[in-house]
């Protein structure tokens, strides 16, 4: 009995070291802005330097240090859409295939955040398997799919 005891301590205290190791980087941190400036480095590409702003999802936005998922829209400074069809993406608004919401995985890699993935305006879910194909923890993502030695 002791014994159970004491591998079951350790799996609770074990579980609860990981879950605290997951946070949401807050407004103004200096982590969630060297976020912002990652993702900035791609997507101002993407959308022809069109003045853009990211609305965050408040609750798919995890972090632990490394690695950060984040959900999230862009929008013009003026709470608008961006021009669609000046951008990267004139095709698919062109067609109508596509959501509204990106997503974009980062890792901090030599003290830098880079962008590692990044998907926008699925109309599925296409980060389900990402936590395997990046080695990047499960916690971090809001979905994770279970079966990712499937190829699609």
């Amino acid at each position: 009995m002791k014994g159970f005891l004491i591998v079951l301590n350790f799996i609770l205290v074990s579980s609860l070291v990981t879950a605290q190791n997951i946070y949401q980087p807050t407004p103004n941190s200096q982590e969630r802005k060297q976020h912002l400036v990652a993702m900035h480095t791609l997507y101002d590409t993407m959308y022809y330097n069109q003045s853009v702003v990211f609305v965050i999802d408040k609750t798919n936005y995890k972090s632990n240090g490394k690695w950060a998922f984040i959900e999230f829209k862009t929008q013009q400074k003026n709470g608008k859409a961006p021009n669609f069809k000046n951008s990267a993406y004139k095709e698919d608004y062109e067609t109508g295939i596509m959501d509204d919401n990106s997503y974009v995985l980062l890792k901090k890699v030599n003290n830098k955040w880079r962008v590692i993935s990044n998907v926008d305006f699925p109309t599925d879910v296409p980060f389900g398997c990402w936590w395997k194909k990046y080695k990047a923890p499960k916690e971090i993502f809001f979905y994770t799919d279970g079966n990712c030695d499937v190829e699609y």
